[in-house]
């Protein structure tokens, strides 16, 4: 089960942002990911085959994509933007082996604090304890918007599109429980 939310109107970005003049745009390619491939029916993921070892890793397809799309919005509006995927802004950890262990260097990432100084505001795609995940690391050091609100929870099937390039949502074994 994932947390299941949809992305805020356009025009709500927009105006929240107005005033700003860079934006981080920080997406969770867990449960967002999910949420927008359901939503938009884009494909969850994209298998990449490196050419020389024939490894496969998967990229995140729709988080990336509404990013790209928002991205461009901003820009239109006069707001530079950059993109950052993460696969759980909700979870932290100040523990060095901890992220050592699960390789997963989001959870104690101490150069976000960095990489956020050239911008004056954030953008979350994630659920709201995203959100507060993003908050959490960076205090007050920019403001934080969010950019999806929650829903309710999803259960996802996946599989491999016909081509065996997408990994996708089977529409007929997910499902989706709104809240009320």
């Amino acid at each position: 089960m994932t947390i299941y939310s949809s992305m805020i109107p356009d025009s709500n970005i927009v105006t929240s942002l107005k005033g700003m003049k860079s934006t981080l745009i920080v997406g969770c390619t867990s449960c967002a990911n999910f949420s927008i491939a359901y939503d938009k029916n884009l494909p969850v993921y994209k298998v990449i085959t490196d050419e020389k070892t024939g490894n496969r890793s998967l990229s995140p397809n729709a988080v990336l994509a509404e990013a790209e799309r928002i991205r461009d919005l901003l820009k239109m509006n006069g707001n530079s933007a950059e993109i950052e995927l993460n696969d759980a802004w909700c979870m932290t950890t100040k523990d060095n082996e901890l992220r050592a262990l699960t390789g997963n260097q989001g959870w104690t990432d101490p150069g976000l604090k960095n990489r956020v100084r050239a911008h004056d505001s954030v953008l979350v795609l994630s659920c709201h304890d995203g959100v507060r995940g993003v908050k959490g690391r960076l205090g007050d050091l920019v403001k934080v918007f969010p950019g999806m609100v929650v829903k309710g929870t999803q259960l996802v099937t996946l599989q491999l599109d016909s081509q065996g390039g997408n990994i996708v949502l089977d529409r007929e074994k997910s499902s989706v429980i709104r809240n009320k």
